[in-house]
């Protein structure tokens, strides 16, 4: 699975590699729509034999799409235009601005790789934000999330659920801290209906005013 955003840059490397428009468009189709935490979810919510009907279909639209995509490359001659591309780019020739890009997506990688593998370090040199108010209400593992993107998908949907005050999502830790008078099974469901996973109970303090 790659996540949505970063998948595009990838097929479009692969197809200058010379994959057909066709098998990229099912990377890019099929990818971001068969991560675990969806599955996971449909299955238990809707059950497996839905999940069964959910992967086939996708599985087999997406492959005739490809085939269509590929006819209408070949159809309008966008083919060629497609090799003249891959031509332009094996000359070999680097200009200044890619170097920039690519030395800046070399510290971002390297920054990422840190925060992720060494989140010690990481808080120590960069400590967040403190909150004015205490620790979080509660605390609730989240599965299946690989980006930052994720990240703020699970953020703005628990911010939607009513008695949400404040609400951090921590990608290392796969955590969502949230405060307010809120039911853990609240934040569960706006987790599921971001697309992912909870797990655990869901950490509260005495001094809280958590539902559970």
């Amino acid at each position: 699975y790659v996540c949505a955003t970063a998948s595009i840059p990838i097929a479009a490397a692969l197809i200058m590699k010379g994959l057909s428009p066709g098998a990229a468009f099912v990377f890019l189709a099929v990818g971001p729509a068969t991560n675990a935490a969806t599955v996971t979810v449909i299955a238990s919510v809707m059950g497996k034999k839905i999940v069964g009907v959910y992967l086939g279909v996708i599985s087999v639209l997406s492959v005739l799409a490809g085939f269509a995509l590929n006819g209408i490359f070949a159809l309008v001659g966008a083919e060629s235009t497609l090799r003249h591309i891959e031509h332009q780019h094996a000359t070999g020739h680097v200009g200044p601005i890619t170097i920039a890009l690519a030395i800046l997506f070399l510290v971002l990688l390297l920054l990422s790789l840190w925060r992720k593998f060494l989140p010690s370090a990481w808080r120590t040199l960069f400590p967040a934000k403190q909150e004015s108010v205490g620790g979080p209400d509660m605390s609730v593992g989240v599965e299946g999330m690989t980006c930052n993107k994720c990240a703020a998908y699970v953020t703005e949907s628990i911010k939607a659920v009513e008695g949400v005050r404040d609400v951090r999502v921590d990608l290392a830790s796969k955590k969502a801290e949230v405060k307010g008078d809120v039911s853990v099974n609240d934040i569960k469901k706006a987790i599921e209906t971001a697309g992912y996973k909870p797990v655990g109970r869901g950490d509260t303090p005495d001094t809280t005013r958590v539902r559970d």
